[in-house]
C-alpha cells in the first residue's frame, strides 16, 4: 500500500502540471512551470527567492492540513524535489538570513541606546547626583512609595547610558 502510494506521488511529481493539479497566479513548486524553475541544476534555479517561495508554499500546505483537509503525496514531494541538489546553496541563504536579522537587532539595539541617551543628561553633576540619589530611591521603592520604581528605572538606564562619560568623571 505504501508502494503503491509512493509510486503514485513520484509519477504525479514527475508530471509537468503542478502537484495539486490546479495552477494558481502564485509560484508554483520549484521546477514546476509556474514555479521559478529553469534551470540551475536540472529544473532548480537554488536561489534565495526560490527557497522562499518554497517554504511559503510548506506553510500554506500546513494550514491547509491544519483545517482538516486531506494533503496529496505529490504536494508534500514536491517541496522536496530542489532541497538536495540545491542543500550548500539554500544554506548560504539561511546563514545570509541570519546575519541580516542580526545586524537589524543590532540597529535596533543603538536606536534604542540613542534614544536613551538623549533623554538623558550625561553631565558629570547629574551622574553624581543619580549616585547619590540611588539610596534613597531603593529606600522609597522599598516604602511603596510610588513613582519610585519608575525613577529607580530611568536613573539605572540613565547610568548605563552614560558609562562612558561616568567613568571620565570618576577620574
Amino acid at each position: 500500500m505504501y508502494r503503491e502510494a509512493a509510486e503514485r506521488g513520484m509519477s504525479a511529481w514527475t508530471e509537468s502540471d503542478p502537484p495539486s493539479g490546479n495552477s494558481d497566479s502564485g509560484p508554483g513548486y520549484p521546477g514546476s512551470p509556474g514555479g521559478s524553475g529553469g534551470g540551475k541544476i536540472g529544473e532548480c534555479q537554488c536561489t534565495c527567492e526560490e527557497r522562499a517561495a518554497t517554504r511559503q508554499k510548506a506553510e500554506e500546505l500546513k494550514a491547509r492540513e491544519a483545517a482538516g483537509e486531506s494533503l496529496a503525496a505529490a504536494e508534500i514531494m514536491g517541496l522536496m524535489h530542489c532541497e538536495a541538489p540545491c542543500r550548500s546553496q539554500y544554506f548560504s541563504c539561511e546563514m545570509e538570513a541570519q546575519q541580516e536579522q542580526q545586524e537589524q537587532r543590532v540597529a535596533e539595539a543603538e536606536a534604542r541606546r540613542k534614544e536613551l541617551k538623549d533623554g538623558c543628561d550625561c553631565s558629570c553633576d547629574t551622574l553624581r547626583g543619580y549616585e547619590s540619589h540611588l539610596e534613597s530611591l531603593l529606600n522609597d521603592m522599598a516604602a511603596g512609595k510610588p513613582g519610585a520604581q519608575a525613577e529607580l528605572r530611568k536613573a539605572g538606564q540613565c547610568m548605563e547610558v552614560c558609562m562612558d562619560t561616568m567613568i571620565q568623571c570618576s577620574m
